[in-house]
């Protein structure tokens, strides 16, 4: 008994949270409880018939979990559950009919039609296991017992195996929605991740062209289409009102082409205006299908600096899709005025220093100054100096001794 994990897992090695490796783990210990009711119990048969009997359904449990795995399309799953029915209905005539212990093992195929579709396919199989399991009954071997009333005595059989193939169903379908919301919250993790990142890496950058670049490559990752298109239109400084235009594509060249997106991209671009959320055109992919190119504007409460296009294929998630980009616009929004805020600020420390370059000066002239007349005021205190010399020598005192005006603080 302690080495009978190894054994599965050495029969049946997978991940634990797969819910076929689930089916598989029961179905190996289902397979091993009811072996050991049928060698302790009825019927009497022959040791060695008993000996067969599990040992090939050990090998059809083999042989069908290493089938089923493999795949090979929905109709051979459906025709390998159908086999496996037909052939446990039929062991049920050498190891007891409807008494048999491995009546409960011939669930399994019942839990592995469970995770097929359509949902139907479970309850035929279902049905059919019971309606063979109960034709056979008459033609069971080893069995001394009298035939009973198939409906009466079997009734609760039958309800349990209605509740059994119902819970499986929901089982399967809860499931099945935890692993598609495991897969939605792994698919946000990551764009969390690629999100921080894009910050972290733009926030870092001053560059116009380095930021539509990184930005364009970020919005792909995170969006997941096909194409992803920015087009700004930035000014280089505060003291010079020209603008420059940068734009980055990210994506197939051919999927769609430049000449079929470029002019309605260009005519957004240029509407300049604000009274616009989002615009949604379909373009062929250039393969015979079509994609949806949603188009957000880039704009913050002052300014609009241009338009964030993403191309994906059909018009399916283009809700999600709208949602992401205005996300992303609002972020690219951000960092521009960002940009332009550090930009002022650096002007504004300019200036600032500037004044104080300038206030050191004008303080150092004055100093100087005030030295000058005070030299002069010892020279004209002298008696050796001619009238005519110490008139001059007043006059250039009464010059220097005017306080020169401090210069203008520069304001923005």
């Amino acid at each position: 008994m302690p080495n009978l994990w190894p054994l599965i897992k050495k029969l049946y090695p997978g991940d634990s949270q797969n819910i076929g490796t689930v089916l598989n783990y029961y179905r190996y210990g289902s397979l091993l409880i009811t072996s050991l009711f049928y060698f302790g119990g009825p019927p009497a048969a022959p040791w060695f018939l008993k000996t067969g009997v599990s040992l090939s359904l050990l090998c059809e449990a083999i042989i069908f979990t290493r089938l089923f795995k493999a795949g090979g399309g929905k109709f051979m799953q459906h025709a390998l559950v159908a086999i496996e029915t037909a052939g446990l209905a039929f062991i049920l005539i050498l190891t007891g009919g409807l008494d048999s212990p491995f009546l409960w093992y011939a669930i399994n195929p019942i839990l592995a039609a469970a995770t097929l579709l359509p949902h139907y396919f479970c309850w035929s199989i279902a049905a059919a296991f019971l309606a063979l399991a109960f034709s056979l009954h008459r033609f069971r071997l080893y069995s001394l017992e009298p035939d009973l009333p198939l409906w009466s005595d079997r009734s609760n059989f039958i309800l349990i195996f209605i509740l059994i193939t119902l819970i499986a169903q929901l089982f399967n379908y809860l499931i099945g929605k935890l692993c598609r919301q495991a897969e939605v919250m792994a698919k946000q993790f990551e764009h969390i991740k690629s999100l921080y990142q894009s910050v972290e890496v733009v926030s870092h950058s001053s560059e116009p062209k380095e930021i539509v670049n990184l930005f364009a490559s970020y919005s792909k990752a995170l969006t997941g289409a096909i194409k992803v298109i920015v087009w700004l239109e930035i000014a280089l400084g505060l003291k010079t009102a020209h603008k420059k235009v940068f734009y980055a594509v990210r994506g197939p060249r051919r999927q769609p082409d430049e000449e079929t997106w470029y002019p309605h991209v260009k005519k957004l671009f240029t509407r300049g205006s604000t009274d616009w959320k989002a615009d949604i055109i379909f373009l062929p992919d250039g393969h015979g299908g079509r994609g949806a190119l949603v188009t957000v504007p880039i704009r913050s409460n002052t300014t609009v600096y241009g338009v964030l296009s993403a191309y994906q294929h059909g018009d399916r998630n283009l809700s999600e899709t709208e949602k992401t980009l205005h996300f992303l616009a609002d972020l690219c929004a951000v960092i521009l005025e960002k940009r332009s805020m550090e930009i002022l600020a650096e002007e504004l420390m300019l200036n600032d220093e500037k004044d104080r370059i300038a206030g050191e000066i004008h303080d150092k002239v004055t100093q100087n100054i005030f030295g000058l007349v005070y030299s002069l005021d010892c020279l004209i205190k002298q008696q050796q100096l001619g009238e005519e010399l110490q008139q001059r020598i007043r006059a250039m005192q009464k010059n220097s001794a005017a306080k020169p005006a401090r210069p203008a603080r520069l304001h923005i």
